[in-house]
């Protein structure tokens, strides 16, 4: 994405990589991705298992239900909620 505005004021010419747009609003989708999609077939319907209480969860659940797997993520019983909701909207939290 450009900005005429902020080159103008900064002096160059720049371009914005804007993780809100990106699938998974950036939440690390592509390593995800690749390790999911390399699982073979037979034992990806097994499901997938993430523990992480930030952005990896994200990206697992989402790369899970494009590959049409299930994705168990442990989270601490700590994390902060805001952490914890959305994933569980992609995924199944555990």
């Amino acid at each position: 994405m450009r900005s005429a505005s902020f080159d103008a004021a900064a002096g160059v010419r720049t371009f914005f990589k804007l993780r809100e747009l990106a699938a998974g609003r950036g939440f690390k989708i592509r390593g995800a991705s690749n390790f999911i999609f390399s699982i073979p077939r037979e034992e990806l319907g097994r499901g997938v298992v993430a523990y992480s209480s930030g952005n990896h969860a994200q990206a697992v659940a989402i790369a899970a239900q494009w590959a049409g797997t299930e994705a168990t993520l442990v989270m601490p019983a700590d994390a902060p909620r805001s952490k914890m909701e959305p994933r569980g909207r992609a995924g199944r939290p555990s």
